[in-house]
């Protein structure tokens, strides 16, 4: 699948150059998949994350997620969950995620 191979190349714990460029292509065609097939889906986070960091962080780190494991995933999630409730009177779509994002860099 499109996805798999995204994921078979991050969850590896060493990525060369030759690797990250094969992660970039698989990336571009997975989100084109994705956006083509649902031109009306707004990108959840976890897609953000593979699309604009993922091969940044692969370049800089030489290390796929693999690493990292999930919990650390789903801790940064439940965190944005918990922002999400605690700026939920915010109707603004765009001022609600920036209020999220902000206070997440704190």
């Amino acid at each position: 699948s499109l996805y798999g191979k995204c994921h078979n190349i991050c969850d590896q714990n060493f990525i060369d150059v030759a690797q990250a460029g094969a992660l970039d292509q698989a990336i571009q065609e997975f989100m084109a998949f994705f956006r083509d097939t649902y031109p009306e889906a707004t990108v959840p986070i976890k897609m953000h994350l593979l699309e604009d960091h993922t091969l940044q962080w692969a370049n800089n780190n030489h290390v796929g997620f693999g690493l990292l494991g999930e919990q650390r995933a789903e801790s940064i999630h439940a965190k944005f969950n918990r922002l999400g409730l605690a700026f939920a009177a915010i109707k603004d779509r765009v001022k609600n995620l920036t209020c999220i994002v902000k206070e997440h860099l704190l």
